[in-house]
């Protein structure tokens, strides 16, 4: 009976210790499977203030969820993303399936009152970064908001206010509108 509690006793030692020695290791790096620089560039530096912390199921949904914010944020709204240690590394592997990106389906923009007739804010208008049938890109949708307003103060129109801006993701028909 005794043999059996000191086997049993060092059993648990030896899974307690393998088991703390797994849940030690850091993700120091980070490796990517195929996919265009763009997208493994942009996951990178959302990735970069998650390296060097222990690995544990809650840095795994982080990883995994920031990722995906990554991924859309380049309209890649269908990917299938897998985590994956580098075998006797530190390195995580990420691998995403991407499927087609979300493009710009309409883009609607509505300048009311004065401002509407303003030449200038017509070309302004005229030569904002987001497209039809482009890629969605949210920075794209930021600078164009940006654009818009400095170009209103700009030509005084201190008094201007958003009624709507938003931006409609339709992920099961892969389209946006603006």
């Amino acid at each position: 009976m005794k043999l059996f509690a000191i086997v049993v006793i060092c059993w648990c030692l030896t899974f307690s210790l393998s088991t703390q020695a797994e849940a030690q290791w850091q993700v120091e790096a980070i490796e990517f499977g195929e996919m265009p620089d763009e997208l493994s560039k942009n996951i990178n530096g959302t990735l970069k203030p998650l390296l060097n912390q222990p690995f544990s199921q809650s840095l795994e949904n982080k990883l995994l969820s920031q990722t995906e914010r990554a991924l859309q944020a380049l309209g890649y709204y269908h990917a299938n993303i897998t985590l994956s240690r580098v075998e006797q590394s530190s390195t995580l592997k990420i691998e995403a399936e991407i499927g087609e990106p979300i493009r710009w389906k309409s883009i609607q923009i509505e300048i009311k009152g004065e401002a509407n007739k303003d030449s200038f804010l017509q070309k302004v208008l005229s030569s904002i970064p987001i497209k039809a049938n482009d890629i969605v890109n949210h920075d794209n949708y930021e600078q164009t908001k940006s654009v818009l307003e400095s170009s209103l103060i700009s030509k005084g129109y201190f008094d201007f206010k958003w009624l709507t801006h938003r931006l409609e993701i339709h992920k099961q028909k892969k389209l946006c509108g603006s």
